[in-house]
């Protein structure tokens, strides 16, 4: 039913248009292959949304075919198409994800209008901001699963604390290597010196008392 009705609101569009308009107010979209038909004065009604705008939609314009053209999804656009048309009424299609919908408005930049009303019919609750902690090190690990940049930040983070931990155990081994190898030197000095001595006396015990003349 709604789809019917998109198709409709086209027809009641181009009866109320007088056939002597001036062709300059006329408009082409091409989406993806598929050509849609309207006004600019139709779109021109909301001046802040992409289409509405003439200086932000002149990038998408083709001069030789002399229409707009977007690589955008085509289900979504002809309810895009029918907000304009109905000022305001959007609805999402049957056959369109949620999401693709959503990433479609905020493509056209339809406004926080648009987002409010499709929120409502699809009951949808908006998201509250997440409350990050005060301490750096720890907001980088709540935004992990949050955003791209939380995500690169944690695995940044996470190298960087295996080079730490790598570090600090060389270290470690290091000097405990130093340490054993001074006592294993200091023992075998002691160990050496107390042969020596032991020698020194075994030879004096067979040579005998030196006899003073």
């Amino acid at each position: 039913m709604r789809d019917l009705s998109h198709q409709q609101i086209v027809g009641v569009e181009r009866r109320k248009v007088p056939r002597n308009i001036s062709l300059q107010n006329r408009i082409i979209i091409n989406i993806s292959g598929v050509r849609f038909e309207t006004f600019k004065s139709t779109l021109e009604v909301y001046p802040n949304t992409l289409l509405g705008n003439p200086k932000r939609r002149k990038y998408y314009y083709d001069n030789v075919l002399e229409e707009y053209f977007f690589d955008r999804h085509r289900g979504c656009f002809e309810a895009i198409l029918y907000y304009y048309q109905s000022k305001g009424r959007l609805r999402r299609p049957n056959s369109v994800p949620l999401d693709t919908f959503l990433e479609e408005i905020i493509f056209f930049d339809l406004g926080q209008d648009a987002l409010a009303q499709v929120r409502k019919d699809e009951n949808l609750k908006e998201v509250e901001k997440a409350q990050l902690p005060r301490n750096r090190c720890r907001r980088y690990g709540d935004m992990v699963p949050v955003t791209a940049l939380g995500r690169l930040t944690a695995v940044i983070c996470a190298l960087a604390g295996v080079g730490t931990i790598g570090m600090l155990v060389s270290v470690l081994v290091d000097r405990y290597h130093r340490i054993v190898f001074r006592t294993f030197v200091s023992f075998q000095n002691w160990f050496y010196g107390l042969l020596m001595a032991e020698r020194t006396a075994e030879k004096r015990r067979i040579e005998g008392p030196v006899t003073k003349a």
